[in-house]
């Protein structure tokens, strides 16, 4: 057995030799070992350290720490203490140029029961100036950082695979950020999310910025015919009120999809110009092509709401007062070089239930009329025989387009009639359009 190891003299020092194993025991509260160089020692990370274990010589383990002490164990099983605030030295660096793991920690607290204080890692840095934690891979075909949860014996409902917490009065930090170095940008998605293996995708920021939300996929990633529907959005807001109670629930607005554009003052004079501003746009990408069948297709559908409570006033389409602050408005505006589609003007309106009126038209009557129309430059096409009749203003006068199954017909109102008033107006019908 020894005691202690000593080199009085590091320049007349020569290796020792031990041909046995070396067992020291040490006095009760004093070190088993203890190495204090007098001098520099080597760098290096093959030949160097104050301490030096060469394990080439041996398939087993190099250096094994064990202890089977029970709850009376205090202080660390290891510790590395590096106290000089301007030493610039890695506390630890492993470097492994082999097949195994570098770091591995198996964390088993109680035997798998588990202990509400104990993390298998537990990394803490007071220092603001840089990443508590950096990570960096080169995977080809899996994440630089993975995490995976094995549900364990009980339920998991509150956990989840990670958490983020924002802490700090006045904390501005930013939860998750995606980025990378200007001139290399990502061609793959920055933000992707599955609930499932392939084909269960619920959530996509491609690299271009577009955002795909998809829902209702099958588990084997497919839509089955007549069976799974796709929704692109979709919002089903549910309000549950006090059961048995009158006015147990009573707001102001319950909106289930609420946009708002806003161009908010820019400040020291600046301005600022945009061509168009649509709250909601369908654009003309959106397509139909080649071998698609679709029996119904609108960029906007409105249906009554299902259920039994009394509604006041059910409106498909509100449009408020603009209050004049455009130069032109339009409560409604189809616009384009030609009629939009055949067999239709620029608004078509219908019903497939018999109305009490197909149309009714009510206006503020001291200010403006109910329906205004304005002329004509030429002659529209007559309407099919006995089932329609146009109506539109040329040449001074209300015309009503019409077809009796044998001729066009044109029933003419003169809107010029000269005074003094009251005047009678003549209403005549003739094949020659006015």
């Amino acid at each position: 057995m020894v005691g202690a190891i000593a080199f009085p003299d590091a320049a007349r020092a020569v290796p020792t030799r031990f041909d046995d194993t070396v067992e020291i025991v040490p006095p009760p509260s004093a070190a088993a070992l203890r190495l204090a160089p007098s001098g520099n020692v080597p760098q290096s990370a093959v030949t160097g350290g104050a301490l030096q274990l060469d394990n080439s010589g041996s398939t087993g383990a190099g250096v094994v720490l064990y202890s089977n002490r029970g709850a009376d164990a205090v202080g660390r099983l290891l510790v590395v203490n590096q106290m000089n605030p301007a030493n610039p030295q890695h506390a630890v660096r492993i470097q492994n140029v082999g097949t195994a793991s570098t770091v591995s920690v198996f964390h088993d607290p109680a035997g798998g029961a588990g202990d509400p204080n104990s993390e298998a890692v537990d990394i803490v840095s007071t220092n603001a100036q840089d990443t508590a934690l950096g990570v960096r891979g080169r995977e080809a075909g899996k994440g630089t950082v993975k995490i995976t949860h094995a549900k364990p014996d009980v339920s998991d409902a509150n956990a989840s695979a990670l958490s983020i917490a924002l802490e700090g009065a006045g904390t501005a930090c930013q939860g998750i950020f995606i980025g990378n170095d200007a001139g290399n940008p990502t061609t793959g998605d920055l933000l992707h999310i599955r609930n499932g293996g392939p084909g269960t995708d619920r959530l996509r920021l491609t690299s271009d910025g577009h955002l795909e939300v998809s829902r209702s996929v099958s588990a084997e990633g497919t839509v089955t015919p007549g069976v799974q529907s796709l929704d692109s959005y979709l919002s089903r807001l549910t309000l549950n009120a006090v059961p048995g109670v009158v006015q147990g629930f009573v707001a102001n607005t319950f909106s289930s999809f609420q946009h708002q554009l806003r161009l908010t003052p820019i400040g020291a004079g600046g301005t600022g110009q945009l061509t168009n501003v649509f709250g909601f746009y369908a654009s003309p990408n959106a397509i139909v092509d080649t071998g698609w069948s679709v029996n119904n297709y609108s960029p906007l559908r409105v249906e009554a709401p299902g259920g039994s409570g009394t509604i006041l006033n059910l409106t498909g389409l509100e449009i408020r007062d603009f209050r004049g602050r455009a130069m032109l408005n339009y409560s409604i505006r189809s616009f384009g070089p030609a009629v939009h589609m055949r067999h239709s003007g620029g608004v078509n309106i219908g019903s497939q239930a018999t109305p009490e009126t197909a149309l009714h038209v009510r206006g503020n009557t001291s200010a403006h009329g109910s329906v205004t129309l304005d002329a004509t430059s030429d002659d529209p096409e007559p309407p099919a025989a006995g089932q329609r009749a146009r109506l539109y203003v040329k040449n001074g006068k209300l015309v009503v387009q019409w077809h009796d199954g044998g001729k066009t017909v044109f029933t003419t109102i003169p809107l010029e009639a000269a005074g003094p008033y009251p005047v009678t107006v003549p209403v005549t019908s003739d094949t020659t359009p006015p």
